[in-house]
Protein backbone atom coordinates (compact mmCIF):
# COMPACT_ATOMS: atom_id res chain seq x y z
CA UNK A 1 0.00 0.00 0.00
CA UNK A 2 1.53 3.56 -1.32
CA UNK A 3 1.35 6.42 1.68
CA UNK A 4 0.52 9.96 1.15
CA UNK A 5 0.45 12.47 2.67
CA UNK A 6 -1.11 16.16 2.49
CA UNK A 7 0.37 18.58 4.39
CA UNK A 8 -1.80 22.07 3.91
CA UNK A 9 -3.08 24.61 5.87
CA UNK A 10 -6.16 25.24 3.87
CA UNK A 11 -8.48 22.81 4.58
CA UNK A 12 -10.66 23.07 1.14
CA UNK A 13 -7.34 23.14 -0.38
CA UNK A 14 -6.05 19.71 1.53
CA UNK A 15 -9.34 18.01 1.11
CA UNK A 16 -9.62 19.28 -3.25
CA UNK A 17 -5.70 17.40 -3.32
CA UNK A 18 -7.32 14.42 -1.48
CA UNK A 19 -9.78 13.88 -4.14
CA UNK A 20 -7.25 14.12 -6.94
CA UNK A 21 -5.60 11.64 -4.95
CA UNK A 22 -7.65 9.31 -4.88
CA UNK A 23 -8.85 9.50 -8.43
CA UNK A 24 -5.49 8.63 -9.27
CA UNK A 25 -5.42 5.89 -7.35
CA UNK A 26 -9.08 4.25 -8.89
CA UNK A 27 -7.25 5.30 -12.80
CA UNK A 28 -4.26 3.10 -11.67
CA UNK A 29 -5.72 0.16 -9.52
CA UNK A 30 -3.09 1.36 -6.82
CA UNK A 31 -4.13 0.30 -3.22
CA UNK A 32 -3.43 3.62 -0.82
CA UNK A 33 -3.70 5.63 2.08
CA UNK A 34 -4.10 9.26 2.57
CA UNK A 35 -3.48 11.29 5.73
CA UNK A 36 -4.32 15.05 6.14
CA UNK A 37 -1.72 17.75 8.18
CA UNK A 38 -2.64 21.40 8.37
CA UNK A 39 1.04 22.58 9.89
CA UNK A 40 4.50 21.07 9.17
CA UNK A 41 4.98 20.49 12.36
CA UNK A 42 2.17 17.74 12.99
CA UNK A 43 3.60 15.96 10.25
CA UNK A 44 7.09 15.82 11.43
CA UNK A 45 5.91 14.63 14.40
CA UNK A 46 4.13 11.68 13.36
CA UNK A 47 6.95 11.25 10.64
CA UNK A 48 9.66 11.27 13.12
CA UNK A 49 7.16 8.24 15.04
CA UNK A 50 6.72 6.73 11.96
CA UNK A 51 8.45 7.30 8.45
CA UNK A 52 6.01 5.48 6.12
CA UNK A 53 4.75 8.06 3.76
CA UNK A 54 5.83 7.46 0.68
CA UNK A 55 4.56 10.44 -1.20
CA UNK A 56 4.37 14.19 0.14
CA UNK A 57 2.05 17.08 -1.26
CA UNK A 58 2.90 19.82 0.61
CA UNK A 59 2.32 23.70 0.47
CA UNK A 60 5.43 25.96 1.32
CA UNK A 61 3.46 29.29 3.23
CA UNK A 62 2.03 27.91 6.78
CA UNK A 63 2.05 29.55 9.78
CA UNK A 64 5.07 28.30 11.56
CA UNK A 65 7.44 25.96 10.01
CA UNK A 66 7.08 26.82 6.39
CA UNK A 67 6.90 23.38 3.64
CA UNK A 68 10.60 24.30 2.93
CA UNK A 69 12.18 24.15 6.17
CA UNK A 70 10.00 21.03 7.02
CA UNK A 71 11.51 19.36 3.56
CA UNK A 72 15.18 20.34 4.68
CA UNK A 73 14.70 18.34 7.83
CA UNK A 74 13.11 15.52 6.16
CA UNK A 75 16.30 15.39 3.82
CA UNK A 76 18.04 15.61 6.95
CA UNK A 77 17.68 11.67 6.95
CA UNK A 78 15.46 10.43 4.10
CA UNK A 79 16.32 10.80 0.75
CA UNK A 80 13.21 8.42 -0.49
CA UNK A 81 10.36 10.28 0.67
CA UNK A 82 8.96 11.97 -2.94
CA UNK A 83 7.63 15.30 -1.96
CA UNK A 84 5.71 17.11 -4.55
CA UNK A 85 5.10 20.88 -3.77
CA UNK A 86 2.03 22.52 -3.78
CA UNK A 87 1.92 25.93 -3.42
CA UNK A 88 0.62 29.78 -4.23
CA UNK A 89 3.65 31.21 -4.50
CA UNK A 90 6.87 30.84 -6.90
CA UNK A 91 9.90 32.25 -4.86
CA UNK A 92 11.12 29.06 -4.24
CA UNK A 93 10.75 27.21 -6.74
CA UNK A 94 15.03 26.97 -7.29
CA UNK A 95 14.91 25.51 -3.31
CA UNK A 96 12.77 22.90 -4.46
CA UNK A 97 15.82 21.35 -6.60
CA UNK A 98 17.59 21.28 -3.22
CA UNK A 99 15.76 18.68 -1.68
CA UNK A 100 15.12 17.28 -5.04
CA UNK A 101 11.36 17.59 -5.12
CA UNK A 102 9.61 15.78 -7.82
CA UNK A 103 8.38 18.73 -8.97
CA UNK A 104 7.02 22.42 -8.20
CA UNK A 105 3.46 23.27 -8.85
CA UNK A 106 1.81 26.15 -8.50
CA UNK A 107 -1.92 26.75 -7.83
CA UNK A 108 -4.52 26.84 -8.52
CA UNK A 109 -3.47 22.45 -9.54
CA UNK A 110 -4.01 21.18 -12.89
CA UNK A 111 -4.89 17.77 -12.71
CA UNK A 112 -3.48 16.19 -15.78
CA UNK A 113 0.01 18.24 -14.28
CA UNK A 114 -0.58 16.42 -10.35
CA UNK A 115 -0.77 13.15 -12.68
CA UNK A 116 2.24 13.20 -13.83
CA UNK A 117 3.96 13.92 -10.80
CA UNK A 118 2.39 11.04 -9.27
CA UNK A 119 3.66 9.14 -11.69
CA UNK A 120 7.09 10.30 -11.70
CA UNK A 121 6.90 9.81 -7.77
CA UNK A 122 5.70 6.13 -8.37
CA UNK A 123 8.64 5.81 -10.80
CA UNK A 124 11.21 6.79 -8.62
CA UNK A 125 9.72 4.79 -5.61
CA UNK A 126 10.05 1.39 -8.20
CA UNK A 127 13.51 2.10 -8.53
CA UNK A 128 14.91 3.01 -4.77
CA UNK A 129 17.04 0.70 -3.48
CA UNK A 130 15.42 -2.53 -1.25
CA UNK A 131 15.55 -1.69 2.68
CA UNK A 132 14.18 -2.77 5.59
CA UNK A 133 11.72 -0.73 8.80
CA UNK A 134 13.16 -1.27 11.97
CA UNK A 135 11.96 0.45 14.96
CA UNK A 136 14.49 2.52 16.85
CA UNK A 137 13.73 3.78 20.58
CA UNK A 138 10.17 4.70 19.68
CA UNK A 139 10.92 6.10 16.49
CA UNK A 140 10.61 4.43 12.89
CA UNK A 141 12.75 4.25 10.18
CA UNK A 142 14.31 3.06 7.35
CA UNK A 143 17.24 1.36 6.89
CA UNK A 144 18.94 0.53 3.61
CA UNK A 145 20.24 -2.75 2.90
CA UNK A 146 23.45 -1.55 0.96
CA UNK A 147 24.03 0.63 3.98
CA UNK A 148 24.36 -2.36 6.92
CA UNK A 149 27.63 -3.90 7.60
CA UNK A 150 26.54 -6.62 10.13
CA UNK A 151 23.91 -7.11 12.58
CA UNK A 152 24.68 -8.22 16.03
CA UNK A 153 22.03 -9.46 18.75
CA UNK A 154 22.25 -8.69 22.31
CA UNK A 155 19.54 -9.57 24.63
CA UNK A 156 16.37 -8.74 23.16
CA UNK A 157 17.90 -6.39 21.16
CA UNK A 158 19.34 -6.32 17.50
CA UNK A 159 22.56 -3.30 17.17
CA UNK A 160 22.29 -2.57 13.08
CA UNK A 161 26.13 -1.67 12.02
CA UNK A 162 25.81 0.68 9.00
CA UNK A 163 28.76 2.43 7.58
CA UNK A 164 27.33 5.68 9.59
CA UNK A 165 25.88 4.63 12.93
CA UNK A 166 24.95 1.50 14.94
CA UNK A 167 20.88 1.27 15.62
CA UNK A 168 19.58 -0.25 18.50
CA UNK A 169 16.63 -1.75 17.60
CA UNK A 170 13.53 -3.89 18.90
CA UNK A 171 13.06 -6.55 16.45
CA UNK A 172 15.15 -10.21 17.44
CA UNK A 173 17.97 -11.69 15.41
CA UNK A 174 15.68 -14.51 14.24
CA UNK A 175 12.61 -12.52 13.00
CA UNK A 176 15.56 -9.49 11.27
CA UNK A 177 16.92 -12.84 9.53
CA UNK A 178 13.50 -13.33 7.96
CA UNK A 179 12.82 -9.34 7.20
CA UNK A 180 16.17 -9.48 5.54
CA UNK A 181 15.66 -12.11 2.80
CA UNK A 182 18.61 -11.22 0.35
CA UNK A 183 21.76 -13.30 -0.64
CA UNK A 184 24.08 -10.24 0.27
CA UNK A 185 23.38 -11.13 4.00
CA UNK A 186 24.57 -14.73 5.74
CA UNK A 187 23.83 -15.84 9.41
CA UNK A 188 27.22 -17.03 10.07
CA UNK A 189 26.61 -17.32 13.99
CA UNK A 190 23.68 -17.36 16.14
CA UNK A 191 24.52 -13.68 17.49
CA UNK A 192 25.76 -12.61 13.74
CA UNK A 193 24.16 -11.61 10.49
CA UNK A 194 26.75 -10.23 8.04
CA UNK A 195 26.48 -7.83 4.68
CA UNK A 196 28.66 -10.33 2.61
CA UNK A 197 29.67 -7.01 0.21
CA UNK A 198 31.92 -5.41 3.37
CA UNK A 199 33.45 -8.82 3.50
CA UNK A 200 37.47 -8.10 3.71
CA UNK A 201 38.67 -11.49 3.97
CA UNK A 202 37.52 -15.33 5.73
CA UNK A 203 39.48 -16.69 8.12
CA UNK A 204 38.24 -21.05 9.81
CA UNK A 205 36.89 -18.42 12.94
CA UNK A 206 36.17 -15.18 11.68
CA UNK A 207 35.24 -12.96 8.96
CA UNK A 208 36.67 -9.78 9.08
CA UNK A 209 34.64 -6.98 7.97
CA UNK A 210 35.51 -3.11 6.02
CA UNK A 211 37.21 -1.16 8.83
CA UNK A 212 38.86 -3.67 10.68
CA UNK A 213 35.58 -5.77 12.93
CA UNK A 214 35.88 -9.45 13.49
CA UNK A 215 33.01 -11.65 13.67
CA UNK A 216 33.17 -14.68 14.78
CA UNK A 217 32.13 -17.70 12.44
CA UNK A 218 30.24 -20.50 14.47
CA UNK A 219 31.41 -24.15 14.78
CA UNK A 220 31.01 -25.60 11.03
CA UNK A 221 29.79 -22.76 9.30
CA UNK A 222 33.09 -21.54 7.43
CA UNK A 223 32.59 -23.88 4.34
CA UNK A 224 29.06 -21.85 3.82
CA UNK A 225 30.55 -18.73 4.81
CA UNK A 226 33.02 -19.27 1.82
CA UNK A 227 30.20 -20.69 -0.24
CA UNK A 228 27.71 -17.77 0.62
CA UNK A 229 30.59 -15.07 -0.50
CA UNK A 230 31.51 -17.23 -3.86
CA UNK A 231 28.10 -17.54 -5.08
CA UNK A 232 27.57 -13.69 -4.11
CA UNK A 233 30.16 -12.48 -6.76
CA UNK A 234 29.12 -15.07 -9.26
CA UNK A 235 25.68 -14.21 -8.96
CA UNK A 236 24.56 -17.16 -8.28
CA UNK A 237 20.51 -16.78 -7.56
Amino acid sequence: MMQFAVCEDNASEAELLKEYIKKWSIIKKENIDIKIYNSAESFLFDYQEKALTDVLLLDIEMAGMNGMELAKKIRENNRSLQIIFVTGISDYVFEGYSVSAVSYILKPVKEDKLFQCFEKAVENLNNEEPYIIVNEEGSTSKVCLSDICYIESYGHFSFIHTKLKEIKCSTGINQMEKQLNDKRFFRVHRSYIISVPWIESITKKEVIIEGGQSIPIARGKWKDVNKAYLDYYRGVQ
